[in-house]
Parts: C-alpha cells; sequence; structure tokens
C-alpha cells in the first residue's frame, strides 16, 4: 500500500498545520505524521512497516504523510519515486531566512547550538550547514522534479496560513482530486508555533523514545502543559529560555546567501518571493 500524497517539507514551514487541515477533510487519510520512512527509516524498517500506517484508511480515501526530511534529504526522491511514481507531492515553503532562524532557535532549544547566533547562522561557517543550506528549497526540490512532472507538485507558501487558509487548502484539496471540506474551526489552527518552552535536552531524550507515536507525545504535551500542576512541575525541571534575537547583520548575510536560491524558485512557484530577501 503505497500514498496517494505526501507533505515533503520544508520543517519549520507549517507542515504539521497542513496535514492537520488536509485530515478535517473526509476524502483525506492522513499517516501518523512525521513517518520518516523515506529518510530516516528505510534501511531500518520494512515497507509493510510503512504501508501499516494506511492500514486504518478507508478505500474510498486519499492516502497521504507528512515528513519534513525528505526534501532534505538526498535520497529521498528517488526512494519515494521508486515506491510510488503517481503520488502527488506538496511542499509547504516559508521565507528561508525566518525559517533559518526557527530552526536555531529550535537546536537551542534541544541544546544542540550554543547562543552564538552570529556563527551558527553564518552561510560561511561550517557550524551552520546543517541550519542554513535547508533553506535551499528550489535545489532540493530539482530533486524530485527530475523524476517527477512539475504537475505532481504543488508547492504552497506559509504565507497563505495567515492570509488565506481556505483558499490555501482549497487550491491544495483540487491538486488532490479531493472535495473541499472542512470544519471553519480547523483553519484558524496555527501549528507548529515557536514557544520557549525551556524544557532541557536530557528531558526530551527522556520522553521521546518512550513514547515513538508523535499524536500521542503530542497529546501528552498538551495535557501536561494544559494544567496549572503541569506547568508549574515543568517550571522545576526547566526555567525559561530566551532566544538571542537575529540580527541585522546576520539577516543580511543570510538574504545574500538566499538571493539566486529564491529568484529560481520565484519561477518554479509563479510568485514573485523577492519580498522574502528585504
Amino acid at each position: 500500500m503505497t500514498p496517494d500524497f505526501l507533505i515533503i517539507g520544508a520543517a519549520k514551514s507549517g507542515t504539521r498545520w497542513l496535514a492537520d487541515g488536509l485530515a478535517q477533510n473526509p476524502a483525506c487519510f492522513l499517516a501518523d505524521t512525521e513517518v520518516h520512512y523515506f529518510s530516516t527509516y528505510f534501511e531500518r524498517e520494512s515497507a509493510g512497516w510503512y504501508a501499516a500506517h494506511f492500514a486504518a484508511a478507508r478505500p474510498d480515501q486519499l492516502r497521504g504523510e507528512r515528513s519534513n526530511s525528505y526534501m532534505t534529504n538526498p535520497l529521498a526522491a528517488a526512494r519515494i519515486y521508486a515506491a510510488a511514481p503517481d503520488a502527488r507531492l506538496i511542499a509547504i515553503l516559508r521565507n528561508p531566512i525566518d525559517r533559518a532562524y526557527s530552526g536555531y532557535c529550535m537546536r537551542l532549544d534541544r541544546a544542540k547550538v550554543t547562543r552564538d547566533i552570529a556563527a551558527h547562522l553564518d552561510p560561511a561557517n561550517p557550524l551552520s550547514r546543517g541550519i542554513v543550506e535547508n533553506g535551499l528549497y528550489h535545489r532540493q526540490l530539482s530533486g524530485f522534479l527530475a523524476l517527477y512532472p512539475r504537475e505532481q507538485l504543488h508547492v504552497a507558501l506559509y504565507d497563505d496560513i495567515k492570509t488565506r487558509p481556505a483558499e490555501m487548502l482549497g487550491e491544495i484539496s483540487a491538486f488532490l482530486g479531493a472535495p473541499h471540506v472542512f470544519e471553519a474551526g480547523a483553519l484558524a489552527k496555527r501549528a507548529n508555533a515557536r514557544k520557549a518552552s525551556g524544557i532541557p535536552h536530557v528531558y526530551k531524550r527522556l520522553f521521546k523514545p518512550l513514547v515513538r507515536t508523535e499524536r500521542v507525545r503530542r497529546a501528552i504535551s498538551d495535557a501536561v502543559s494544559g494544567t496549572a500542576a503541569g506547568r508549574a512541575a515543568l517550571r522545576l525541571i526547566s526555567g525559561t529560555l530566551t532566544y538571542p534575537p537575529l540580527g541585522d547583520a546576520e539577516r543580511r548575510k543570510l538574504a545574500a546567501y538566499y538571493a539566486d536560491d529564491v529568484g529560481r524558485l520565484s519561477v518554479l512557484a509563479g510568485r514573485d518571493l523577492q519580498a522574502w530577501l528585504g
């Protein structure tokens, strides 16, 4: 059993919001999010393991999944094409400068980087490569378009979540060939909103392996943080984390780094994205 569509990225760009929105449509079935089969788990898990994520789908539903690592993994495109050459691909993209900063903050939250933001967001510094290269969207999508025809790729923008969420989901539904049926309340929900949880890396390392299913982890996290006692407990073990601001110098360096890729992406997406660099 293979998917009919995949949300392939980009990370920190609203993929969870999009998956949650499509899951409200009865015509779509979304696997437990962040499967990462064609990237992280391809050599560890079987095709049967992957197919099991869609076992609960009805025969009349379009089966889909989202794994934001697919865009950045150099092997994912060929693996996906070999398994699902007729699948539709969705990429939702965010201003790469803002995405890089969000990615830095996430890594700081997980104690994977230091507070030296200038070093970690400097394209000339090898330390920053794992953060800033994730925003080279045109380069990443070119790997998919070397295999898939352009009509099987839909490019959406994170900006549209705030300004035209209903129209955006309608366009994606049309791309998938699904009716546009959504609950109005679902469109107002923001996903992946960055919060300074301050939960130390050791806490996350202990928690994540215990519950592999993301929706269960999310439910537990929401339950704990949704009560006064839970929030007090988290404060006791974590304290408050603040993020260094993104300075003008860092923003200028990133704008210069992304300029060529954004120009090419504007042509691919059919939208002028130069405002991202301003």
